[in-house]
């Protein structure tokens, strides 16, 4: 079978999300025998990678031109609407010449979750806020990327989110058999003598909170200062590793740790690959997520695979790969004192955080490996070439 995936990212160059997807899904197709190729931005390149461009405009344009190369795959894999002129290209050539590739969809986000997580919220008595340029120009974002999916799904001879949750925002469905959700999969990790995942020379704390992810507004980052604080009030030898974002590059947050007297403990760890987070799951007790919305976050789901237990916002897919007080906490969003409570609980009770993180574990192993993502495309991709 031939699949030709477009993506407007892709790792080393881009951490996270649709890149990391996409690398697994194309590594997995290989390794089973078939051909997959990968359209990306970027300057280097792998097996069966083609970095056209540097820029992701500049790719926005040239991915047309590929549209012709297409027409010998089996099937074309797009990401959310980010691919728009490959489809709107293989449509007319369809029509012009009869026949072509499949074409599947897969929606991540919904942009009308992620312009709403863009809006001012407060935390510890003090409101925080985007300049109104940004909020202005990530809303009129928002509303042409909903023209843009609608086209897609239109066009699209199948559609496919990453969760339940997106599929009822950019789909208005729950129709498995019309649009089915596929989750997330990741390999797993190396396991020990006694089925645990094996850490090397890692150390774990007992009192480390982890963040693993970028910066911005709709990360909420500015929220684990005062989780901090607040952990810090039962548990004083607390501290938060940030894996992700600098000081630089979030000066709010290192303002915001600095006026609090929480500054000397934190340890910045700056942006790592995803081969380097193991370790950094390894090491903390707990990962915390205070994000507004995610689609299916990758950093979840690494943690959970590594047996540590996540404490997360109850927003966009994290109730589906968290179930509250079973392998995982949920908190309602913008709470800190709620966050900070159940790291508390994580930190002084040995016996439920390694109950926590066994379920985890048991999780991720049932729904979210990498083998099982790939049959379910494999099965749409036959489908598909099928008919």
């Amino acid at each position: 079978m031939r699949v030709l995936h477009f993506v407007p990212y892709f790792p080393p160059e881009r951490l996270g999300g649709v890149g990391e997807f996409v690398a697994g899904l194309h590594e997995g197709l290989l390794g089973k025998g078939h051909v997959s190729t990968v359209v990306t931005t970027g300057r280097r390149s792998g097996a069966g990678v083609h970095r056209i461009a540097r820029r992701p405009l500049v790719w926005f344009f040239k991915t047309s031109l590929w549209a012709r190369r297409g027409r010998t795959y089996d099937v074309v894999h797009l990401q959310a609407g980010e691919a728009l002129p490959v489809l709107l290209a293989l449509r007319l050539l369809r029509l012009l010449l009869g026949g072509g590739p499949k074409v599947l969809t897969t929606f991540h986000v919904s942009f009308v979750g992620i312009s709403a997580s863009f809006r001012p919220y407060a935390l510890g008595g003090r409101t925080f806020a985007d300049e109104t340029r940004a909020l202005v120009y990530r809303t009129l974002v928002s509303w042409l990327h909903r023209v843009l999916d609608r086209v897609t799904i239109i066009l699209s001879d199948q559609v496919n989110t990453i969760s339940r949750q997106s599929r009822a925002e950019v789909l208005g469905s729950d129709d498995d058999q019309l649009h089915p959700v596929i989750y997330y999969g990741l390999a797993d990790l190396d396991e020990g003598d006694d089925g645990s995942v094996a850490t090397g020379s890692v150390v774990p704390s007992p009192v480390e909170l982890l963040y693993a992810g970028s910066g911005g507004h709709r990360k909420r980052v500015a929220a684990l200062s005062f989780v901090l604080q607040e952990v810090r009030r039962s548990v004083p030898d607390a501290r938060l590793r940030i894996v992700g974002f600098t000081p630089q590059s979030e000066p709010r947050v290192a303002a915001l740790l600095a006026e609090l007297g929480l500054t000397e403990h934190v340890d910045f760890a700056g942006v790592k690959t995803s081969a380097q987070l193991p370790e950094f799951y390894a090491r903390a007790r707990v990962l915390v997520v205070p994000s507004a919305y995610e689609g299916l976050p990758f950093v979840i789901l690494e943690a959970m695979r590594s047996g540590l237990p996540v404490v997360a916002t109850r927003v966009s897919g994290h109730p589906e790969a968290i179930e509250d007080g079973v392998n995982g906490f949920l908190v309602d969003l913008d709470d800190p004192e709620q966050l900070a409570q159940r790291c508390v609980e994580l930190l002084q009770d040995d016996g439920l955080a390694e109950r926590l993180g066994r379920a985890a574990r048991e999780t991720f192993l049932q729904r979210f490996d990498i083998d099982r993502q790939l049959r379910r495309y494999i099965e749409i991709y036959q489908c598909l070439r099928g008919h």
